[in-house]
């Protein structure tokens, strides 16, 4: 009997704290209009209590802000690097020019702002933008 009254409580502390403890769900703010702009840096977030992580985001500690644009609008961003390190914007999905497309070959310096402008083709979706610099993605996005 005292195994399963051991077992009980285990079990009370293992679900209770995870159903009460919970780190809130982060939500991105959003960001609409033709011209928008975007800062890249360096943050600190709690992912966990009382855990402090070194983090890169848009406009924020982490992540970066939901964009709403249309179809067919042109669209100006002005995209601000003030990280201490070369990085780039890429809108994963969308039909840009590869001058607009942000990949390896379109790197942002540290302090220097890189302009893109662009005709949205794209039908209403979900796309995802994200650093694209070689061999530097994961570090920049994770």
């Amino acid at each position: 009997m005292k195994k399963i009254r051991i077992l009980h409580l285990f079990l009370l502390q293992l679900v209770g704290g995870s159903l009460f403890a919970q780190t809130p769900l982060f939500i991105p703010d959003t960001l609409s209009g033709t011209s928008l702009e975007l800062t890249l840096q360096n943050g600190t977030f709690s992912f966990f209590s009382g855990q402090n992580t070194t983090t890169m985001g848009v406009n924020g500690d982490i992540l970066g802000p939901t964009l709403i644009i249309n179809k067919d609008d042109f669209v100006n961003f002005k995209v601000n690097n003030q990280l201490d390190e070369t990085t780039t914007i890429h809108w994963h999905g969308m039909h840009v020019s590869a001058a607009n497309d942000g990949g390896p070959h379109t790197v942002i310096e540290p302090l220097e702002t890189w302009n893109p402008q662009f005709t949205v083709m794209d039908k209403a979706g979900t796309y995802w933008y994200h650093p694209h610099l070689h061999e530097n993605t994961n570090k920049h996005v994770s």
